[in-house]
């Protein structure tokens, strides 16, 4: 064999050495987007009780999206719940919920919370498009039974955890 043809075989051998494991590299990473989550924040409920914060689980409430197609009930009042997803406006810098206590049989209390941020698109990949962080600027409130609202990281991406604190008012 001519010197040629056998550089010419050594270089298929070394481009087929070098291409077959960046081939299973890019299939082994080809994902179905199993690990990209939709932002979707996360909030736990909390209250002081004995003077240490703790978990709890609040019954007859119901939390309703405001500004949202239909005003959405994201909770409603039958049920005990100690956290809630709350989906956060991706067409909008604010997001509004209204959250509904029943008092008694015939009178419930209602509080407002809205939640003001800044929305970050962030590439994932060419297969799972993008996500969003929402940069937390302003959390506001008012009514009886919230005590305050809180977002401990100061943003909100695509990870799944409990990424809004909600506290309320502990009544005897």
């Amino acid at each position: 064999m001519t010197s040629y043809r056998i550089r010419h075989i050594a270089s298929m051998i070394l481009a087929l050495a070098v291409v077959m494991p960046l081939s299973f590299i890019i299939v082994s990473c080809d994902s179905t987007c199993d690990d990209n989550r939709n932002t979707l924040p996360l909030a736990g409920f909390y209250a002081m009780v004995e003077g240490k914060m703790q978990s709890v689980s609040v019954d007859s409430l119901q939390i309703v999206g405001l500004g949202a197609p239909g005003d959405s009930i994201l909770s409603d009042m039958h049920s005990m719940a100690s956290t809630v997803h709350l989906p956060f406006r991706i067409d909008q810098d604010e997001t509004a919920y209204d959250f509904i206590a029943r008092k008694d049989k015939n009178t419930s209390i209602h509080d407002k919370v809205i939640f003001r941020y800044s929305r970050v698109p962030q590439f994932v990949s060419q297969e799972c498009g993008v996500s969003y962080r929402f940069n937390i600027n302003q959390i506001s409130w008012e009514g009886a039974f919230i005590d305050s609202v809180t977002c401990p990281k100061g943003y909100i991406d695509n990870h799944p955890l409990e990424n809004i604190h909600i506290y309320f008012h502990v009544t005897k």
